[in-house]
């Protein structure tokens, strides 16, 4: 094997390792997407569960909110210092852990999960902006479905120059 291929196979093993990383962040995404938007089409039967009325839930459910819009600053300092792996996945724990304790019918448990669950996800779409710009960047790598001269006519595009040496 020549030098040139060694350091090509180099290259390509380390955007696979991006992209592996990038889909496990996706999915971290899904996940807490799900997370997210799930307590509003059970919204009667989790007051239920609770023992709280729908306003009393409603409120359970903002404290994602609060904690999630804190929390990404702190995402995004984390990311920076420590990079993708560590910040990923003490979010995807923290996330973990608030969905474990949502099981709990008890109303302040409940409160906790929800903010353990803002918490974790703050780190999900940041870890994802992270992972893509730190791995696709300068055109390394190319969707598999895309034919090289569709790429190339996004490439041209006025603004997307940047992207692609």
């Amino acid at each position: 094997m020549s030098l040139q291929t060694a350091g090509q196979a180099n290259k390509n093993s380390k955007y696979n390792v991006y992209i592996v990383a990038w889909v496990i962040g996706l999915l971290f995404y899904f996940v807490e997407y799900a997370v997210r938007s799930s307590p509003s089409v059970m919204m009667p039967e989790m007051a239920g569960f609770f023992g709280t009325s729908t306003v009393g839930m409603s409120a359970m459910v903002g404290t994602y909110y609060y904690t999630y819009s804190v929390t990404s600053l702190i995402a995004g300092i984390a990311l920076d210092k420590a990079g993708a792996k560590y910040a990923v996945s003490i979010g995807i724990f923290i996330l973990a852990l608030g969905c474990l304790l949502f099981a709990v019918s008890n109303i302040f448990t409940g409160n906790v999960a929800r903010m353990l669950q803002g918490a974790g996800s703050a780190f999900a779409f940041l870890g994802c902006v992270y992972l893509a710009s730190k791995g696709f960047r300068h055109g390394c790598w190319q969707p598999p479905l895309v034919s090289r001269s569709a790429w190339a006519c996004w490439a041209a595009r006025p603004g997307n120059g940047r992207l692609v040496r």
